[in-house]
């Protein structure tokens, strides 16, 4: 869903080493988190090699190539490679968080958090919404609706920590991360409706009927993992 949204903006994107990047991010984060790293280096050299590959086919078949230029050829490889790493290594720290102590309350507090955050700004923002937050990106989000997601995800990360016992040290730092939840949910949600703004689209895709497409569904989770995966790894330990 990612490349087919970048390749309406005309920017051509290869599955084929993007989706073999997304499955070893995968296998790191059951493994060895550390190896990322390795993992962004190789599908770097992977997309590169596949892309000459690709030119060198259509020149031996005579098939139709693109236009060759420095731009054009960064941002394919860019725009392949940060697929892979913002959907395959953001969502393996769901692995490795659940993986850790008390991993799978972390788990649901991240992703209850982003859906109480989610359901807070819809409520919001239909009943008191007049601010416009970015009407290019979205013309129904306001700045009423972004301020009661902040109150909902909130309320629902201050009671999973409490019923859960999580380890957080103080209530402020408490307070301060349930506040970072809602805002990195809500800077997911704006960056994957950009994406669908620019491309003129109105869903990422077609698997979820009604609901937008699997991106739709996971635009907000995989910025609120990153951050509890560092706010654990930061300031907890």
């Amino acid at each position: 869903e990612f490349y087919r949204m970048v390749g309406h903006w005309g920017v051509r994107s290869y599955y084929f080493p993007g989706m073999i990047s997304v499955c070893l991010y995968i296998w790191i984060g059951h493994n060895n988190l550390d190896l990322a790293l390795w993992v962004l280096t190789f599908s770097i050299c992977l997309t590169v090699l596949w892309k000459r590959l690709v030119r060198l086919k259509n020149l031996l078949f005579s098939l139709p190539n693109d236009k060759w230029t420095v731009k054009g050829e960064f941002l394919e490889v860019i725009y392949s490679v940060f697929g892979s790493l913002y959907m395959g290594w953001g969502m393996s720290l769901a692995i490795v968080i659940r993986q850790e102590n008390q991993g799978t309350e972390w788990l649901i507090l991240a992703i209850v958090g982003t859906f109480a955050t989610d359901t807070g700004s819809f409520g919001f923002g239909r009943l008191f919404g007049k601010t416009q937050m970015a009407s290019y990106i979205s013309p129904n989000k306001t700045w009423e609706g972004a301020v009661g997601g902040v109150i909902t995800g909130l309320v629902s990360v201050l009671m999973l920590a409490n019923v859960f016992q999580l380890p957080l040290p103080s209530t402020i730092l408490t307070i301060i991360f349930g506040v970072l939840v809602s805002v990195f949910a809500q800077i997911g949600d704006l960056i994957e409706s950009f994406m669908k703004r620019k491309a003129q689209l109105k869903d990422s895709g077609f698997l979820v009927p009604g609901h937008g497409g699997i991106m739709d569904r996971l635009d907000s989770v995989v910025l609120v993992l990153l951050l509890v995966y560092y706010f654990n790894l930061w300031v907890i330990n």
